[in-house]
């Protein structure tokens, strides 16, 4: 299966893989603390996953990270 991922919720997934909070995130992109809980929420979806560290581990297993 795979998953389309728009280059900002990439970046994003990315970034809650180094361990980054939402806040850090957001300074990095320079974006605000509201969209990237949007962008997060959105990797939930696409996923299936409902916590970051599913999120992150499903990366991993897929393969959708580097």
């Amino acid at each position: 299966m795979r998953l389309d991922f728009t280059p900002r919720e990439q970046s994003v997934l990315e970034l809650v893989a180094e361990g980054l909070m939402n806040k850090e995130i957001a300074r990095r992109l320079e974006t605000s603390v509201r969209n990237v809980e949007k962008y997060v929420s959105r990797l939930f979806s696409k996923t299936g996953t409902n916590s970051r560290t599913e999120l992150v581990r499903y990366a991993l297993e897929h393969g959708l990270t580097k």
